[in-house]
């Protein structure tokens, strides 16, 4: 990684911290539904996601699919959404209003704990 000029990523080399390790329990939980579609690295498949709200320059995209992303590194592949519309994480599980997984029912701890779990793929 050194000679290469890359960063290692943050999940080598050391174990989970606590708040990591809520945010995988909360990322499995089926209640949630983050690794129903992203779990063992993503399933390929075009899922309806919808109703999605649209920006600017965007066409309607209502009731397209779209391909579930691997998360491997996304803490690095910002931005986020089919449209680039959320820059971070953090943007990502607070607004994605229950279109990918239901995080609307996390509290604030949970959607932080989510957040840096996310960060360690």
């Amino acid at each position: 990684y050194l000679r290469q000029g890359l960063f290692v990523p943050a999940g080598i080399g050391r174990g989970l911290t606590e708040e990591e390790k809520l945010g995988k329990t909360i990322f499995e939980r089926r209640d949630v539904g983050c690794a129903m579609c992203h779990g063992d690295g993503g399933d390929g498949v075009a899922h309806r996601i919808y109703p999605w709200p649209t920006r600017d320059g965007f066409t309607s995209e209502y009731g397209e699919g779209f391909k579930t992303p691997n998360l491997r590194f996304v803490a690095h592949t910002a931005p986020y959404f089919h449209d680039g519309s959320a820059t971070t994480l953090e943007q990502l599980v607070d607004e994605d209003e229950d279109r990918m997984g239901k995080t609307s029912q996390l509290d604030d701890r949970e959607k932080k704990a989510l957040v840096a779990y996310l960060r360690t793929l």
